[in-house]
């Protein structure tokens, strides 16, 4: 299930990436969204950045079990250690 979740996610990243490619309009309505909203959506960035890093790194050990730059931590754990921590941080901030 978990799984799915990943690809439905890695499929809405796509098709937003490939529409700010193909069509300008959507790349003005992007800018305009993070220009209204810069705070939301640098977190919203990065709490997916975390998504991925853990998802990859569960899946694919190889990429996981590399050592989060000198700390100690292989990078699936920081990644869902993050992912966590985003999730906890939209109990109290409203993404809209």
């Amino acid at each position: 299930m978990g799984f799915l979740a990943f690809c439905l996610l890695v499929y809405v990243v796509a098709i937003t990436i490939w529409g700010a490619i193909k069509s300008q309009e959507e790349r003005a309505k992007l800018a305009a969204e993070f220009s209204a909203k810069p705070a939301q959506s640098i977190f919203v960035l990065l709490w997916v950045a975390a998504i991925f890093m853990f998802v990859i790194g569960i899946f694919a050990p190889i990429f996981g079990e590399a050592e989060f730059f000198d700390s100690g931590w292989p990078i699936w754990q920081v990644g869902g250690l993050a992912s966590l921590a985003g999730w906890i941080v939209t109990w109290f901030w409203k993404i809209d």
